[in-house]
């Protein structure tokens, strides 16, 4: 993300934007670096609990074994199978919109079969365990005005508790708005694109104008 944001804008802040996973980089970024972000939008990213270290020696030793073999991702006979796939994973998505981002997310390969444009080693896990404790820290650095987004019906609403209280002493970000779309699940993105993008506009257009 650091050499992205130097390629691209290697002088003015940035208005980031994460999901997921994608939004726990951002968000350890904008807390390390918080010169470098004008806004940060956090759609879901709201970190794990906290790991247990008695599980440090297993957790190793499944990252080695692992790393032995590299995982696969599936294939699949035909775009519309990946989006049925995808449309499994995010029910509220219509199949068309699925089928686009199939087509975006995966290629045929010289057999014919449909291939995810990904590394494989993406799906291997972490050798380090998650500290919640570190995430904080930099969460508690971040300088930029932040938005939070939770799908109204996400699994990981539960993680975003103390995210999405009215009492915004729990929150690890101090100057922040946080948003529920209804309607949709972890895969805000996929699920409500437009609701998510009118959010984000709002946002960017009346915090990026406060920054000083």
């Amino acid at each position: 993300l650091d050499a992205l944001l130097d390629h691209y804008q290697p002088q003015d802040p940035v208005n980031l934007l994460g999901h997921s996973m994608g939004a726990n980089v951002a968000g350890l970024y904008a807390g390390i670096f918080p010169d470098r972000v004008r806004t940060f939008v956090n759609v879901e990213g709201f970190g794990l609990a906290d790991s247990d270290p008695a599980n440090a020696p297993a957790n190793y030793r499944r990252w080695l074994t692992q790393i032995r073999t590299l995982p696969a991702y599936s294939t699949y006979s035909s775009f519309s199978r990946l989006a049925d796939r995808i449309v499994r994973r995010a029910p509220q998505m219509s199949f068309d919109k699925a089928l686009f981002v199939a087509e975006q997310w995966a290629c045929a390969d010289d057999s014919g079969e449909i291939v995810l444009r990904a590394d494989p080693a993406h799906k291997l896990p972490n050798a380090v365990q998650y500290r919640r404790a570190e995430s904080m820290a930099c969460w508690k650095n971040v300088s930029a005005p932040v938005l939070l987004v939770v799908g109204g019906s996400s699994d990981f609403t539960a993680a975003a508790k103390d995210f999405i209280d009215p009492d915004v002493s729990l929150h690890p970000f101090r100057d922040n708005q946080s948003i529920t779309i209804p309607d949709c699940g972890h895969m805000v993105h996929f699920e409500r694109p437009a609701e998510l993008a009118m959010e984000v506009e709002r946002f960017v257009r009346t915090r990026s104008a406060t920054v000083v």
